[in-house]
């Protein structure tokens, strides 16, 4: 029998299992993947120990979720496969994630980050550490992700991904942010207009108006801050970008309800 062959029946399976919300079904036929004859193909007894953790998360057994994803991860790294691993550090991420557990998913973040960096894949590394940054946010704080961030648009600079260098200077304005440099904010979100517009991206052009929307909210100068959203607006319709363009109307509702409280206050101060 060709085990490989059986394992990816087998999966099919248990997708189709999954789609149809049947778990106990789902769980039997991840155990008989288990009882396969792998030989020495440790590979796909990575992949069959790697299907058994997807039903337990799937579940929401998360401790043997974390359990199966941990041995598939130890046989999958022992052959060497990249992807396969950074498949299944997704995986143990996913589980931390749906836990809270904010710090082990963090975890799982760099982990995958350093399997691409020892393989040189840097595209994937960069796509990795850009989004450890947005983590690192909300877990530690602006400035380290400030940090992770800008090193991610190196990468991307380093081997000419536009796209990504232009996406990673917007994350690192919206960190900037919330790190209350202002100045800094404003100058990324110059900077990564201008990539997106040479691009022709007109989604990612609006949301870094959206982020200079923001600083200027937050330093209370509301009606620069909804000129701006309003011409983030029109680049979203002028390029077709109707969810872009949601995002720049819910914005301008948020202005306007902040403009006309800031009257009601400012009459309040004035009523004799």
């Amino acid at each position: 029998s060709d085990p490989r062959r059986e394992l990816a029946a087998l999966q099919r399976l248990v997708s189709l299992q999954l789609t149809n919300e049947d778990v106990e079904a789902a769980t039997k036929t991840a155990e008989k993947a288990l009882q396969l004859e792998f030989g020495d193909d440790k590979k796909v007894e990575g992949f069959a120990m790697q299907l058994m953790a997807e039903v337990h998360l799937n579940a929401r057994r998360y401790e043997q979720a974390l359990a199966s994803a941990t041995k598939a991860q130890r046989l999958l790294q022992g052959e060497g496969d990249i992807r396969a691993v950074s498949n299944v550090l997704q995986l143990v991420f996913d589980i931390h994630a749906e836990t809270g557990n904010e710090s082990e998913a963090l975890r799982s973040r760099h982990n995958m980050r350093l399997v691409y960096q020892a393989a040189g894949w840097r595209d994937e590394e960069a796509t990795v550490l850009l989004g450890l940054s947005e983590m690192i946010l909300q877990v530690r704080g602006p400035r380290e992700a400030i940090k992770a961030a800008k090193e991610a648009v190196a990468i991307f600079q380093d081997i000419g991904d536009k796209m990504g260098e232009a996406s990673g200077i917007l994350v690192v304005a919206q960190c900037q942010v919330a790190n209350k440099a202002s100045t800094d904010a404003v100058r990324s979100t110059v900077l990564a207009r201008k990539l997106f517009q040479s691009l022709f991206d007109a989604a990612g052009e609006a949301q870094c108006l959206l982020v200079a929307a923001e600083v200027y909210t937050r330093n209370g100068a509301l009606d620069e801050a909804a000129r701006v959203a309003r011409e983030a607006q029109k680049i979203c319709q002028k390029g077709g970008e109707t969810k872009a363009e949601g995002d720049c109307l819910e914005a301008l509702g948020a202005l306007r309800i902040l403009v006309l409280q800031k009257e009601e206050e400012s009459g309040r101060r004035h009523k004799p």
